[in-house]
């Protein structure tokens, strides 16, 4: 389970909650410019732009979760399990990718969405996993920059490109009906609701929140867009950059996962792994993990981006106190 969130307060910011009950190796990684790129079934990539974000990197490639590049775009892959299914052969004059490939592709050359968008109608995403012992995940994507953002699925073999107006995406169903499910909540409001009850009965609220009465609260995919979309619409914060990512990560909480809340049929609990919001202005990625709520920070400027090889960083993971006595 996971929520990707774009967010546009001045800056452009990009990140996710990571939602899981298990950890995959993820670290913070920055793919340099020179880094050679290699894909199953297309051309290699020696030169292009850079980009950061967390990966695994399993024989020196980087799997990407989620990740911004030096030109302001960003994209997420998120579960998207029961709905799902790649194809299963390569197609002769498409641009054939297995999933874990597209984060580095897209962010390998495309500054926008427009762009990105476009090149993606030929998209064939076939169902060739990295090793034989690494099985590929059901996904789909969010792909956004500073004026828009898209969601991208692959169902039944074919790729679904939706426009994406919230900017928020969660999990299964199909971005479609949760488009469609936000109508439900239409009436939701940050303000003090009137008394339309009765005429005759002084009706008032006891405290501040009954114009959201309503708002989902529980972590199904459903509920955490609809929360995560109405938080972030109605957030209010300077436009600074130190406002905006404190901002951001309190929009990533509203729908973050608590140990033990969700149990699933194996007996294990989902956590919100680790939270990111990257500057794509500034190339500025921060992070915090379950178990250390400080906010980490790692530059895309502190690093030589001629480089051939990838900047790898482990995520801060022990909880970090300040003393102030």
């Amino acid at each position: 389970m996971c929520t990707g969130l774009r967010y546009v307060n001045g800056d452009f910011y990009f990140g996710r909650n990571l939602d899981l009950d298990y950890h995959f190796g993820e670290e913070i990684v920055i793919t340099p410019r020179n880094y050679e790129i290699t894909y199953k079934n297309e051309p290699s990539q020696k030169s292009h732009y850079a980009f950061i974000g967390v990966a695994m990197v399993l024989d020196n490639y980087p799997l990407y979760a989620d990740a911004i590049n030096e030109k302001g775009l960003g994209i997420a892959n998120l579960n998207f399990p029961q709905f799902s299914k790649y194809a299963d052969e390569i197609k002769e004059g498409a641009l054939n990718l297995p999933p874990y490939e597209l984060v580095p592709w897209v962010l390998a050359q495309f500054s926008t969405v427009k762009e990105t968008k476009a090149a993606l109608k030929n998209l064939n995403m076939v169902d060739i996993p990295f090793k034989p012992n690494v099985p590929n995940t059901t996904l789909h994507w969010l792909i956004a920059d500073k004026d828009e953002a898209i969601v991208v699925e692959i169902i039944d073999g074919k790729t679904v490109i939706y426009d994406n107006p919230v900017g928020v995406l969660t999990n299964s169903p199909s971005f479609d009906y949760h488009l469609m499910n936000l109508h439900n909540y239409r009436h939701l409001s940050s303000k003090q609701p009137h008394n339309s009850y009765s005429p005759d009965w002084d009706a008032k609220p006891f405290g501040e929140g009954f114009g959201a009465i309503g708002l989902p609260g529980d972590w199904s995919p459903a509920s955490r867009l609809v929360k995560a979309t109405f938080v972030k619409e109605h957030s209010v914060c300077p436009q600074d950059d130190v406002a905006n990512v404190t901002q951001f990560f309190h929009i990533l909480d509203s729908v973050a996962f608590v140990q033990g809340c969700t149990t699933s049929d194996r007996n294990t609990h989902d956590i919100t792994m680790y939270s990111s919001c990257g500057n794509t202005a500034t190339g500025d990625y921060y992070y915090k993990t379950y178990t250390n709520n400080q906010i980490s920070k790692v530059s895309m400027s502190k690093v030589d981006l001629e480089s051939t090889k990838l900047f790898v960083y482990p995520m801060e993971d022990k909880q970090q106190f300040r003393q102030v006595n």
